[in-house]
């Protein structure tokens, strides 16, 4: 089961780095969060919250 693409969003807030862009998602049960980071690709996951 593969948790739904969420949205392109920009992404700041870890100090003066340049904003990036990615996808968001919010993931409701730990089967979600093992979905999305399986899913991540080469660039991987940065987890937040």
């Amino acid at each position: 089961m593969s948790t739904p693409p969420g949205r392109r969003a920009a992404l700041s807030g870890w100090g003066r780095t340049s904003v990036t862009v990615g996808d968001l998602r919010v993931p409701l049960t730990v089967d979600d969060v093992r979905s999305a980071v399986l899913d991540a690709g080469p660039r991987g996951v940065a987890g937040r919250g």
